[in-house]
């Protein structure tokens, strides 16, 4: 979501028409999209006589938003090389926190997507009274030795796992963050623009940058099971916020309690958190998914058949998504599943539905780095107001 009066902070003192604004929007994802490209291409793309182009990319020059970069090949008509125009990389730096219910990771990047740095805080125990506290110190250790750049650090994304709006965090069953003024405190702190979204929501984000797709659906399995779903190209939401939160489709009514207030959500049985909890409980002592993970190439009897379960339980969670909204493509983003492949063959073996049955259904390339990436751009499509982005020429991560 770009937010309204979000302008580009590089660019807040350039008064400019409606008109002039959107080519400029326009001239700046295309230049993303293409990675390196001239004046005449944009003007031919946009459909704007070159002279308006010319005077948009001087003022990209200006504010060092994009730079040049040499020249190009002739045209066939031959004539003067045109010079190639590119993000500029040192412009500003972004920072993407991902606030899990046990840890806090943070991505700090160039305008163009590369790493500055990277910090994760494992094994926490987040607390409304200290979180505030947390996220300021983790913030600025990872600033103090950031790079220089001509804009500084222009915009923060936190990551929820939980519902979010625009203004306000309004659902977090696995730590009490609810109306918390988390984002009015760290701008405070950090002196630029936070925006909320909600984790899952993130990779979404990212994994449709990744991919020319107009409807897919990215699930996240960490404390919850939550998915972010594209859907014509648009992030779906819902009134309020709910959207894509599949972790409380109620598996088993009377089951296991949920901290929403129903029973036998998919969450209780199938989210990291969960799956920890039952071997934990089963084994007398506390498991990890790595110590999991370990039974598990030791063909465990107990462990084959509880992931199998998961998997079982998962392509529930799965099917109705298809049935509701119809995807090409349904991308797994999470150590679970990282670590447990053969969940996916699982899910696929249990849709046996002709509307669910032919689905892409994998790993994301970019899996467990989607909710930071998926930050930093909506970091930088609300710093530079522009809508879609390809993550083909940006610069991040994509192992």
């Amino acid at each position: 979501m770009i937010e309204k009066g979000g302008v580009i902070g590089m660019l807040r003192n350039v008064k400019e028409n409606p008109i002039r604004e959107k080519n400029r929007s326009a001239a700046i994802e295309y230049i993303i999209q293409e990675g390196k490209v001239s004046r005449a291409q944009i003007a031919g793309h946009l459909g704007v006589n070159k002279a308006s182009i010319s005077e948009i990319i001087l003022h990209l020059l200006e504010y060092e938003i994009v730079e040049e970069i040499g020249v190009g090949c002739s045209s066939q008509q031959g004539g003067r090389k045109p010079v190639l125009l590119q993000l500029h990389k040192e412009a500003c730096l972004f920072l993407s926190i991902d606030l899990g219910y046990n840890y806090i990771r943070m991505l700090l990047t160039y305008m163009n997507g590369e790493q500055a740095a990277y910090r994760e805080y494992e094994h926490l125990n987040i607390q409304r009274d200290t979180i505030i506290e947390e996220l300021k110190n983790a913030s600025l250790e990872i600033l103090q030795n950031a790079p220089q750049t001509v804009h500084g650090l222009k915009a923060v994304t936190l990551g929820i796992h939980g519902a979010v709006l625009v203004n306000g965090i309004t659902f977090t069953p696995y730590y009490d963050l609810v109306h918390l003024p988390v984002k009015e405190q760290l701008q405070d702190i950090l002196h630029v623009p936070v925006y909320y979204e909600n984790e899952a929501n993130l990779s979404a984000i990212a994994n449709h940058a990744l991919k020319d797709c107009h409807n897919m659906i990215s699930i996240s399995i960490h404390s919850g099971v939550g998915s972010g779903i594209i859907t014509n190209d648009r992030l779906y939401r819902g009134e309020l916020g709910f959207g894509g939160e599949i972790g409380h489709m109620i598996l088993f009514p009377d089951g296991r309690h949920c901290p929403c207030g129903n029973d036998g959500c998919l969450e209780t049985y199938c989210s990291q958190k969960a799956i920890e909890e039952t071997f934990s409980t089963h084994f007398k002592k506390k498991m990890q998914l790595s110590d999991i993970r370990k039974l598990y190439d030791d063909l465990d009897p107990y462990t084959v058949e509880q992931i199998g379960i998961v998997g079982k339980y998962l392509s529930i969670g799965v099917n109705n998504l298809c049935v509701l909204f119809d995807p090409q493509i349904l991308y797994f983003n999470c150590t679970l599943v990282c670590m447990f492949p053969d969940i996916i063959e699982e899910i696929r073996k249990h849709l046996k539905s002709f509307l669910s049955r032919k689905r892409i259904i994998e790993i994301s390339p970019i899996a467990e780095r989607s909710i930071l990436i998926g930050g930093i751009l909506v970091a930088l499509k609300n710093s530079l107001r522009i809508e879609h982005v390809s993550l083909m020429h940006l610069a991040f991560d994509k192992s």
